[in-house]
């Protein structure tokens, strides 16, 4: 019985403090593979909650990550990509 091909999926999480992308190659069934995992400190929801405001070096390092994240994600030809925040978007 032939596998069927393996798709990869890329995972970003922008956290309050730290940007993530993990990217998984998935086949057949409920088995997975990280083939990338990494994590940048961008600090983006420091002073949030005293300020009511991004820090906008923070905001700026942020999106710097994500555009080398989707380098990475380019080069692992994944077939989708998600994105998800928690508390502080």
């Amino acid at each position: 019985m032939k596998k069927r091909p393996r798709l990869s999926i890329a995972l970003i999480e922008l956290g309050t403090n730290s940007v993530k992308l993990l990217i998984a190659g998935i086949s057949t069934g409920p088995d997975y593979e990280i083939l990338h995992l990494s994590r940048v400190t961008t600090r983006l929801g420091a002073g949030l909650e005293k300020n009511n405001r991004i820090d906008p070096m923070n905001l700026t390092k942020t999106i710097e990550t994500i555009g080398a994240f989707q380098k990475v994600i380019a080069n692992y030809t994944c077939n989708k990509t998600f994105v998800f925040s928690t508390h502080v978007l």
